[in-house]
């Protein structure tokens, strides 16, 4: 029933970004978008108090709130580190896989002291009130910036905060155990944890775990996983829109690309109009959609896009001026409220004091314990192919003799490829299919797909003279291609040597548009021995898992302590494969 579920939804929407409205124009299909359940996300970061030079590190855990389990709904999520005067310091794009996902916030020095608000959502839960959306408090002390009067207690002895003078004291869930081989540790010693699990198949599930150190500086209140599902009760389960409201889409088939096309004169919609979307690069994606009748129009990208530029162009233009207005699926208008409130006094200077240290030398050392370590790097982690599974006949320009222009290229040596020109004076790029390697014959009705560093081209006139030595390669695909129900007969690849052709790029009837790139995921780096006595080691985070899945009685942790004295705190926060809420905290002593 779920896949079913899936299933129809995904039809209703595969129909409605190419031709229909952006309200629910019936009963039944209100019905169904009640079916598809809403979201919730649960926050869990490795602490809640941070100071410049140091990681905010956190991991998502999207939830169908009809059954209680990872939602496998939204493909995407949106985070942001909002200040208390709305000011939005920081926002990420999360991929999310099976409803998991993970990213992290590098603290600016020119990020003031001050209390934030960590907040996560994603496209489908914009339908629900702001409160369906779960928010963490943060709190940042920067000692670099002179305004602190508003932090400063008129009192030595004053310490508002919700944290700092309580004891520590273990918690193990129910369902899972934190277990030590010892509790004192010293210097640099390798310290064993294992996680038990006494619950057999009812602990399998995903979970998040960090290992920091504790000081008396002021620190929100964590929100254990236990405690979130307490606001369950008062979470939306569906939509509450009815036939005639306006939706947002949930991004179930990638990274939402949308926005507006108007007549430049009017400022009336263009409806019924072909556009094309490029995401440019050696491993470039083209996307395509029919504005609606108010002049809107969406498309998805199916794979991440670690590009920050996008173009969009109408397909077939006439004369006219355009508008084009791009929209950004991660904005967010709801104000927040219940900001920690917290005050800094004399007594806390050692621990300020100690900890900018620290960290100053911790980041000086960046190179020899690199945190994090990224997929992007010269792979293509995504496998993303432009060629939709068929392999290009590539041309390696510098293996021929170069000429001027492209089409002198084309006739002297590309194969199967040809310009032709029309009665009105404009000419087509033509790519001959493989059945007509007998005939010989022009026997296609159909222009191919021409890009240039992966951006669509449908104007070819202006390709003809384009100096064929700034190319490094031509890629030629023979088999047909199907972009928004539009046919094409192959492609021609274009690349160029310095692959910047976004740069130079200018059309009447398009636009380059700002593009977040979704935040790649990381190997957090993990100290795997004892380092040489002369590097320091002044790390308050000893340990950092965004996931990792339990389908076992017992997992066993390996991390190392750091030169930093003092008490240490482990949390475990996730969820079962039941759906089940996991909290389990464990302190330690590094003397």
């Amino acid at each position: 029933m779920k896949q079913k579920v899936s299933l129809v939804i995904l039809a209703l929407f595969l129909f409605q970004i190419g031709y229909a409205q952006l309200v629910i124009s019936s009963k039944s299909e209100e019905q169904i978008l009640k079916t598809t359940p809403l979201e919730t996300i649960y926050i869990n970061t490795n602490r809640n108090n941070f100071f410049p030079g140091e990681y905010l590190y956190f991991s998502l855990f999207c939830i169908n709130m009809k059954t209680y389990k990872l939602s496998e709904i939204s493909k995407v999520a949106y985070v942001k580190l909002i200040a208390e005067n709305g000011e939005e310091i920081s926002t990420q794009k999360i991929r999310l896989k099976n409803g998991l996902g993970q990213g992290d916030i590098f603290v600016e020095t020119s990020i003031p002291s001050g209390s934030y608000k960590l907040v996560a959502f994603t496209h489908w839960m914009k339908n629900a009130p702001a409160s369906q959306a779960f928010n963490v408090d943060i709190a940042i002390i920067n000692p670099y910036k002179n305004n602190q009067e508003a932090l400063i207690s008129s009192s030595k002895d004053s310490l508002n905060n919700s944290s700092a003078n309580s004891l520590p004291k273990n918690d193990n869930s129910s369902v899972l155990k934190l277990k030590l081989n010892k509790v004192t540790y010293a210097n640099r010693e390798a310290v064993e944890l294992s996680v038990i699990n006494d619950q057999k198949v009812f602990g399998h599930g995903n979970y998040s775990l960090s290992v920091t150190h504790i000081d008396k500086l002021p620190s929100p209140n964590f929100t254990s996983a236990e405690n979130f599902v307490k606001v369950y009760p008062d979470l939306m389960r569906q939509i509450p829109q009815t036939v005639g409201d306006t939706i947002s889409f949930p991004e179930q088939r990638g990274e939402l690309i949308s926005g507006k096309i108007t007549y430049g004169e009017t400022d009336l919609p263009v409806a019924k109009t072909e556009v094309a979307i490029s995401l440019p690069g050696e491993y470039f994606q083209l996307k395509a959609a029919t504005t609606y009748p108010d002049g809107k129009f969406f498309a998805y990208a199916n794979a991440p896009y670690n590009g920050e530029t996008a173009v969009i162009e109408m397909v077939e233009p006439d004369s006219s001026n355009y508008t084009i207005n791009s929209y950004d699926p991660s904005s967010w208008s709801s104000k927040l409220s219940g900001f920690f409130e917290f005050e800094i006094d004399s007594t806390m200077k050692e621990s300020i004091r100690n900890r900018s240290i620290y960290n100053q030398i911790e980041n000086s050392y960046y190179e020899v314990k690199p945190d994090t370590v990224l997929q992007w790097q010269g792979v293509n982690p995504y496998n993303i192919d432009p060629f939709y599974g068929e392999p290009p006949t590539v041309y390696n320009l510098d293996e021929y003799t170069r000429f001027n222009t492209l089409q002198e290229t084309l006739v002297e040596f590309i194969e199967h490829v040809w310009v032709k020109k029309f009665n009105n004076g404009d000419y087509t790029f033509w790519v001959r299919t493989p059945l007509d390697d007998v005939r010989k014959g022009e026997y296609t009705t159909d222009p191919p797909l021409v890009t240039i560093d992966g951006i669509l081209m449908p104007n070819h006139n202006n390709l003809l003279s384009f100096n064929a030595r700034r190319l490094k390669s031509i890629k030629v695909l023979r088999h047909p291609l199907v972009l928004d129900n539009k046919n094409y007969q192959g492609m021609v690849a274009l690349e160029t040597i310095d692959g910047n052709y976004i740069d130079e790029w200018r059309s009447a009837a398009g636009k380059k548009i700002s593009y977040r790139p979704s935040t790649m995921e990381k190997q957090y780096y993990s100290q795997g021995s004892s380092l040489d006595a002369h590097i320091p080691d002044y790390r308050y985070q000893l340990h950092w898992l965004p996931h990792f899945r339990l389908k076992s009685p017992e997992k066993q942790i390996l991390f190392y302590t750091s030169d930093v004295k003092g008490t240490y705190r482990i949390r475990l926060e996730g969820f079962t494969d039941y759906g089940k809420p996991v909290s389990s905290v464990q302190y330690f002593e590094v003397e």
